[in-house]
């Protein structure tokens, strides 16, 4: 609509230019400035309207990606509870995880960058830790298996030693 009026407007000062009546050209120079100025706020607050639907969409993915990380992160504390003892240190910090997780996917709803990435590190944090601290318990878990499966071979051959041995003299 505005190009349109802009356009009218515009070859009406060249009619008037074409007859030689510069004076009749000038008003409709201004209102055809007058239209291209409004057209140029028109499409400017589309283009806003447009980047803010464009925000909304890209905070909501961003939430939903992080909550399905929290969500996964809360099973994965789950089967670590499953190992008691041996999971209790990871547990704690897996539960941290997922507290900072839960607080970033708030603020992500509320389009609050600044402040999810703060809660993010952190649950960057404690995930390391939980990880560190379940690999440093599988090698104690692995050392202590090795040392009852191997108690368990040796009673096992002891076993087999005697029964052969009572065999082999039995014939």
């Amino acid at each position: 609509k505005n190009l349109d009026q802009a356009n009218s407007q515009m070859q009406q000062a060249v009619n008037a230019l074409q007859k030689k009546k510069p004076g009749n050209a000038v008003p409709a120079q201004q209102q055809a400035l007058a239209a291209l100025k409004q057209e140029q706020t028109d499409q400017k607050n589309q283009l806003e309207k447009e980047l803010q639907r464009l925000r909304k969409e890209r905070f909501a993915a961003m939430r939903k990606d992080q909550e399905g990380n929290r969500k996964l992160t809360d099973r994965i504390t789950e089967l670590v509870r499953q190992l008691g003892q041996a999971g209790a240190g990871a547990s704690g910090e897996l539960i941290r995880a997922s507290g900072s997780m839960s607080s970033a996917g708030r603020q992500l709803g509320d389009q609050q960058a600044d402040m999810a990435s703060g809660d993010q590190q952190r649950a960057i944090r404690s995930l390391r830790y939980a990880r560190d601290q379940l690999k440093d318990e599988e090698g104690r878990l692995l050392d202590q298996l090795r040392g009852a499966v191997k108690r368990h071979v040796q009673a096992a051959l002891n076993i087999m030693l005697e029964k052969q041995v009572a065999v082999r003299e039995s014939t």
